[in-house]
């Protein structure tokens, strides 16, 4: 029996996805949380230009969902650019979505890959193919790597590495697996404090509280560096206040904050998806407490337990970062161009002309 595809190309097409997008993602262990249908629509509400098309790939075998590609398209000058979906905002409004890859039954995946590049080829306007934030074992990695694009010029670029801790069952054992030796002893001391208290948010009066003290407390920290944060940036706190909200609703958000002596030293946000927290964004007081950034991870650890939750994944940070002091599992992040070898010389010139006119942008403020 041959594969159908539909192209969704319509918000309200998307919308009638929802029951069987999140039903199929929960039976593909490699989905994450920047892949779920609401993530997408949020962002669809908030970023999706008009100019900018819906392309998302769906996948049947006799009326049997087996394929979701989350992918569409970015106009650019010269035609457009696939991309995924929460992908290809400017740059200081990005979200900032990580590891999205194609959604699909691991025993089709090679027709899929093979009828979705069919698509691809067609395509006379897709002029650029850009995905980024993915990894080097997805599906969309290897399939762009095996494929034979004669015509395309290809890029490669490492962007970074995905840092995660597996829950162990004691927390006295959490705290020995930290691999740097301040950070073990900053955990050790925030947990034999008195003074300190966790508090999660498990009702709209207190998310809406604690959501305002997270923008405000993280846009502080940002600004004694003398930078922007992602929160001071309307567009992006609308997006996150939506998205929150939902899975506030749907039982998977995580939003607390960490006092001592009555006085907010972090609040993290975060979202479990399958058997896994996400950590998205916090604020943390540095001034308050030596260990206020630990015992906001230290407190998420102790909840990913008590929830039975395997991992705790602090998603993509620099190789010698913060994060690196705080885990050593860890996978490399990759960014993927291609662009029709016909149009090299005029699609560089066009990411030259965004960059030079978002730098003008920056500045002017």
């Amino acid at each position: 029996m041959p594969i159908c595809e539909n192209i969704i190309t319509e918000f309200e097409e998307f919308e009638c996805l929802k029951e069987s997008w999140e039903q199929f993602r929960d039976s593909d262990i490699s989905s994450g949380m920047c892949m779920s249908w609401y993530w997408a629509k949020y962002w669809f509400k908030n970023y999706l230009l008009p100019e900018d098309r819906l392309y998302i790939h769906c996948y049947y075998l006799d009326n049997l969902l087996i394929g979701i590609f989350p992918v569409y398209l970015k106009k650019i000058p010269a035609g457009f650019q696939l991309c995924f979906i929460c992908t290809g905002e400017a740059e200081h409004i990005e979200v900032g979505s990580e590891f999205q890859d194609f959604i699909l039954l691991a025993d089709y995946s090679e027709q899929l890959l093979q009828v979705f590049e069919e698509s691809i080829r067609k395509n006379n306007d897709i002029v650029a193919i850009n995905l980024k934030n993915i990894l080097e074992s997805s599906h969309a990695y290897k399939w762009l790597r095996s494929q034979e694009l004669p015509l395309w010029h290809h890029e490669y670029a490492y962007d970074g590495t995905r840092f995660s801790i597996p829950i162990l069952k004691d927390a006295d054992q959490q705290i020995e697996a930290i691999p740097n030796k301040s950070n073990r002893r900053k955990a050790r001391l925030y947990a034999k404090s008195d003074n300190c208290e966790c508090t999660m948010v498990t009702n709209e009066y207190q998310f809406n509280l604690f959501f305002k003290e997270l923008v405000t407390l993280h846009n502080k920290s940002w600004q004694r560096r003398n930078m922007n944060g992602a929160f001071s940036q309307d567009i992006f706190t609308d997006f996150h206040y939506s998205y929150a909200k939902a899975m506030l609703a749907k039982g998977k958000l995580i939003l607390f904050k960490v006092t001592h002596q009555e006085k907010n030293i972090a609040i993290f946000y975060g979202v479990i998806d399958g058997d896994t927290l996400y950590f998205y964004q916090s604020g943390i007081s540095v001034e308050e407490v030596p260990f206020a950034g630990i015992a906001m991870h230290y407190e998420a650890m102790n909840i990913a337990r008590i929830k039975n939750i395997k991992t705790y994944d602090l998603m993509k940070g620099a190789e010698d970062g913060y994060k690196n002091r705080l885990s050593k599992n860890t996978r490399r992040v990759v960014n993927v161009t291609l662009y029709r070898k016909a149009f090299t010389y005029f699609y560089l010139s066009v990411l030259f002309k965004e960059k030079l006119k978002l730098i003008r942008e920056i500045f002017s403020k």
